[in-house]
């Protein structure tokens, strides 16, 4: 539901989106970044009330181990997505854009994935519902 400042309110019709974001993705000889990823998206979407029916879920192995960090977005009745090589350090913010983006999707089609800057090339796959 719109609020009139613009902001989101969860209602009880809305659908849980899950963001799930590996926890040992790592370079080689380094240490995992996505457990401090997911620390920062869930702080960042804290502070907003339109993230209100989003978790971020810190997930087991997703098989991109040569693209680290693997995130994925899933929600019941939507198309789900696969994102490998989503870099810790500069892609908070299209994180935040592309779970928006996703969220206010009825079908979960994100048909014009430009705003969401290099995540657009990151796309491993995406399942129907």
């Amino acid at each position: 539901m719109q609020l009139a400042d613009g902001t989101r309110k969860p209602v009880a019709t809305e659908r849980m989106h899950k963001i799930f974001i590996c926890r040992s993705c790592a370079d080689v000889d380094a240490a995992p970044a996505g457990p401090d990823l997911a620390a920062r998206l869930r702080a960042r979407l804290s502070t907003s009330a339109e993230f209100g029916m989003i978790e971020v879920v810190d997930s087991r192995c997703m098989l991109s181990c040569g693209k680290p960090i693997a995130v994925s977005l899933t929600c019941p009745g939507k198309m789900s997505y696969l994102f490998a090589d989503v870099d810790a350090a500069t892609d908070l913010g299209n994180l935040v854009t592309l779970i928006r983006l996703y969220r206010d999707s009825p079908g979960g089609a994100i048909n014009d994935a430009r705003p969401v800057g290099r995540l657009r090339h990151c796309l491993l796959g995406r399942l129907p519902t």
